[in-house]
């Protein structure tokens, strides 16, 4: 053995190789479980240091996760087998021609009671970033007796095209039979989107997300793709959004006379063209009569959605995406169950004077 060394020699340098700071498999399940967990990494390290005594980095932390994520990847035949078998789920896939994957519905047996015991309103919308699949997460939503969210059926979609909500949609039909009693579908103003739905459901109205109406005015109509100038631009806008709250046919038309009067004409001709033929789906007088249950945003979706992103990382592997997604959803079906309990305890109360 050569004991001729050509560095300098210490126990703070042996104590920071490599192979001085592995720790043993017990305690990289045990640091695993506290990252899915986002526990703070630098109390996870002097946890694992007091423990073990020996020098963990933040980088040796991260290696781990990263190696226990790599290793938990499952393939899409096993996530379709953990959402038949572990979460009770009726799922249907969808392949192009070349077999590859272009959606997953899924809807556990809560959901389909849910949904037909509260069919009338559906409110749709898709999120994203929430898999390492890169695919986004298409959401139904429903709004139950007390007036609680309930999510009534999901979808894995590679993408949005006509033929994919074509596919979705239909299978949601297929196996809800009462998807023939919805009254009214709550989306933004994606056209496709909607086509699709009247194509499959014609019997339904359309209404369109009033926070989508604004946000979409609002980057149309800008002086740089309107040529119009800055306090035009405002007035426009004002108009507009006292348009989405008229509250009947005349108060609208009234405020449709003052935008002709005022817009120029490419901006009278935009608006026109894309909102008022379409009136009664944004107009919040004129969907009140639709049945949308005083519904006027997406905001219930969007609230989800915001809880989703709380308990999900982005770009999660789609194994921890599912087990997640139904941790959340079994979280707030507890709480809804905790409300319906509340509320069923309530006991009224008489004051005698």
């Amino acid at each position: 053995m050569n004991n001729i060394h050509h560095h300098e020699i210490s126990e703070v340098l042996f104590n920071h190789l490599p192979n001085q700071r592995k720790i043993d498999s017990q305690n990289k399940t045990e640091v695993l479980e506290l990252m899915k967990l986002r526990a703070n990494k630098k109390l996870i390290q002097h946890s694992m240091q007091i423990k073990t005594g020996k020098i963990i980095t933040l980088k040796d932390l991260s290696n781990i996760y990263t190696t226990g994520k790599i290793s938990n990847d499952s393939s899409l035949q096993d996530i379709v087998q953990k959402l038949r078998h572990k979460h009770n789920c009726t799922v249907e896939i969808s392949v192009d021609s070349e077999d590859n994957l272009v959606g997953l519905f899924i809807q556990d047996s809560i959901m389909q009671n849910i949904f037909e015991a509260f069919p009338e309103v559906v409110f749709a919308d898709a999120t994203y970033k929430l898999n390492n699949l890169r695919i986004p997460l298409y959401l139904l939503m429903v709004e139950d007796g007390n007036g609680e969210s309930e999510v009534a059926a999901l979808g894995l979609m590679t993408n949005e095209e006509k033929d994919t909500l074509r596919w979705f949609f239909e299978t949601f039909k297929k196996f809800n039979s009462s998807s023939e009693n919805i009254k009214l579908f709550m989306t933004d103003k994606d056209m496709t989107e909607r086509q699709v739905i009247k194509e499959i459901f014609p019997n339904v109205s359309l209404a369109i997300c009033l926070f989508h109406v604004l946000r979409t005015f609002n980057r149309e109509i800008t002086c740089e793709k309107q040529n119009v100038s800055p306090d035009l631009r405002d007035q426009l806008k004002q108009v507009f959004e006292k348009m989405c709250y008229a509250q009947s046919e005349d108060d609208y038309n009234l405020l449709f006379q003052q935008l002709e009067s005022t817009a120029p004409k490419s901006v009278f001709e935009y608006f026109l063209k894309n909102w008022h033929h379409i009136r009664r789906e944004w107009v919040t007088g004129l969907t009140f009569h639709s049945g949308n249950m005083l519904n006027n945003t997406n905001n219930r979706l969007e609230s989800f959605n915001g809880k989703l992103k709380s308990v999900i990382p982005v770009f999660s592997n789609i194994d921890d995406f599912v087990d997640k997604l139904f941790i959340l959803l079994k979280c707030l079906r507890l709480e809804r169950d905790r409300n319906a309990v509340k509320m069923v305890q309530k006991l009224s109360a008489y004051i005698q004077c």
